[in-house]
């Protein structure tokens, strides 16, 4: 960082085996006055390897000597003589956690233990990320807020909150196009993982069980191992949960549960019992690698979010067959006038901006 800011270089990028959750968030702890130097950022070497991965997938690159060396340089980085890593075990804090929560013990917020889970955590959902990415071609990032982008201290905090108190770990994927959120569980307490994602519910459709059909006919070539349905009501009462098994034999299950209630939105979970796997901390991991992309592939890809249909015209219909003009008079008379809203223009969305910056190393 002083040399950086010795010669006007603007950032500096670290590479090693190690995870970060996010580039800006860097597994060294640098003083703020230090990070006035220079922007820091660090990469793992399998993001790079993903990244220049996507690069060739996506034909990004026309240019046949650089797609040649790029595809030399994924060939180096793959060979087991790199020493490319994953993020393969859990710490030793790990078995601890668990064992701890199993015996009914509480998770301390301020315990050196929790804190190194956490980072541990952080560093095998980027890892999922990545993971994700070289099977679909398409970036997956970590889903979230601004404030904790920014912050990596403040979400680091936040996480050991919720494992204190909720005895969960959570984190969450995006995915390009697809219809929701990947949201990812590893509950402690039951010793199980979680996978889901949660849709809002045709609202053209009146009754609960039209919206559930609406729903598996998407999960069609789904297997229904492990995979369940979530239906969610209007207020804040407990949701009704089926297999998908069952809800394929009866989609009214949910119905008989809340007659007088239509579903206002589903979720789509995979739920898996480690048992004794869950607290071995190779074996969680593995487990952990398998179990997301089993359910991206049997739902996460099958699924489209409701959108309301366009309006139609009525056949052979006119305004003026419709309308009378003194009724249209009448309401001129009577209607409130409000600001219009913004029509659309022939100018693109997206402006890009170029902001003129020196280049980083």
């Amino acid at each position: 960082m002083d040399i950086a800011k010795a010669n006007k270089i603007d950032a500096v990028i670290t590479i090693s085996n190690q995870f970060a959750p996010l580039p800006s968030h860097h597994p060294l702890t640098v003083s703020a006055a230090t990070r006035k130097k220079a922007e820091l950022y660090h990469w793992s070497w399998m993001y790079v390897l993903t990244e220049a991965s996507l690069l060739l997938q996506g034909d990004m690159i026309e240019d046949l000597e650089r797609r040649i060396i790029i595809n030399e340089f994924v060939r180096f980085l793959t060979h087991t003589s790199a020493g490319i890593k994953s993020f393969t075990q859990m710490p030793a804090a790990w078995t601890t956690i668990v064992s701890a929560v199993q015996a009914g013990g509480a998770i301390s917020q301020n315990s050196e233990d929790a804190k190194e889970v956490i980072g541990a955590w952080h560093q095998e959902a980027r890892d999922l990320s990545s993971i994700l990415s070289r099977q679909l071609g398409r970036d997956v990032n970590i889903k979230t807020t601004r404030a904790h982008a920014i912050d990596h201290q403040a979400r680091i905090k936040s996480d050991i909150q919720n494992l204190s108190v909720e005895m969960r770990l959570e984190t969450t994927l995006s995915v390009p196009n697809a219809a929701a959120p990947v949201e990812i569980c590893a509950d402690l307490q039951t010793k199980s993982i979680s996978v889901y994602m949660r849709l809002k519910a045709p609202e053209d459709k009146k009754s609960t069980k039209a919206r559930t059909n609406w729903l598996l006919r998407q999960l069609q070539s789904a297997e229904p191992a492990n995979l369940h349905i979530r239906h969610f009501w209007p207020g804040r009462g407990p949701y009704a949960q089926h297999s998908l098994a069952d809800l394929r034999q009866d989609p009214g299950l949910a119905f008989t549960e809340k007659p007088n209630a239509i579903a206002s939105s589903f979720e789509v979970v995979m739920v898996c019992d480690l048992s004794g796997k869950f607290a071995q901390r190779k074996n969680f991991i593995s487990e952990l690698e398998r179990i997301v992309p089993e359910f991206y592939e049997q739902a996460g890809q099958n699924l489209k979010a409701w959108q309301p249909p366009a309006p139609r015209l009525k056949e052979n219909k006119t305004e003026a067959d419709n309308v009378s003009p003194q009724a249209l008079a009448e309401a001129a008379d009577s209607a409130e006038f409000e600001t219009p809203a913004p029509r659309a223009t022939t100018q693109p969305l997206w402006i890009p901006i170029t902001v003129s910056k020196a280049p980083a190393p």
